[in-house]
């Protein structure tokens, strides 16, 4: 809706769009996103919707980076805490982990409201991984077989994952182009709604999924 929504956050010297390094850390806006996430689901359980989520992890806070050399933005290391790795790297894995448990409240809330049957789930990321928060990428391996990170032109800077879980009870052994399955996914009389049907971006945000 446009509207800015204030942290109880400190932040001492805080720029014109919020950003700085808080002295005194309240809020944490993952979690006060998904408790939108879960409000919305519980909203409108009885009828169709398009949920986008853009959770921000594992992004890294820039400003704190170059103050502290630590831009890895986590309430704690949760399961890493003990790990002999850098803080850096810790605060990089409980950011994933964080992010992968979010997911997981996503799809268990779906199928305490029986949507599992009727829902598709993307899960994909803008760009490759980052050292931005002062991780290490190559601790974890986190481009793979391909070069480059993130702002690179290279595989490791464009090329991300795209996970599609189906609806419940199907599966599929291989993968697919992903253009190619909207169109596959989409409503059946959806071509006659649009002048050219190769345009996939204008799908209707109430668009039925069927197999």
């Amino acid at each position: 809706n446009e509207k800015r929504v204030k942290l109880r956050n400190i932040v001492p010297d805080e720029g014109k769009w919020g950003q700085g390094v808080a002295s005194k850390k309240i809020d944490y806006s993952p979690a006060l996103m998904m408790k939108e996430t879960l409000g919305f689901i519980d909203s409108h359980k009885d009828e169709r919707f398009f949920l986008y989520l853009s959770y921000t992890l594992p992004h890294a806070n820039n400003e704190a980076t170059r103050k502290t050399g630590d831009g890895t933005a986590v309430p704690d290391y949760g399961i890493y805490k003990d790990k002999k790795w850098t803080k850096q790297n810790k605060g990089q894995a409980a950011m994933v982990t964080y992010l992968d448990q979010m997911v997981g409240q996503v799809v268990k809330r779906l199928g305490a409201h029986g949507l599992s049957e009727n829902t598709i789930i993307f899960f994909t990321s803008d760009n490759g991984p980052h050292s931005e928060g002062g991780n290490n990428v190559g601790f974890f391996d986190a481009n793979g077989p391909v070069t480059g990170i993130k702002r690179a032109m290279y595989d490791g800077g464009i090329r991300v994952p795209m996970i599609a879980r189906p609806r419940e009870g199907r599966q599929h052994d291989r993968a697919h182009g992903w253009r190619s399955r909207f169109h596959g996914h989409r409503r059946r009389d959806w071509r006659r709604e649009t002048e050219h049907a190769h345009r996939w971006h204008q799908f209707s945000a109430h668009t039925t999924w069927q197999g």
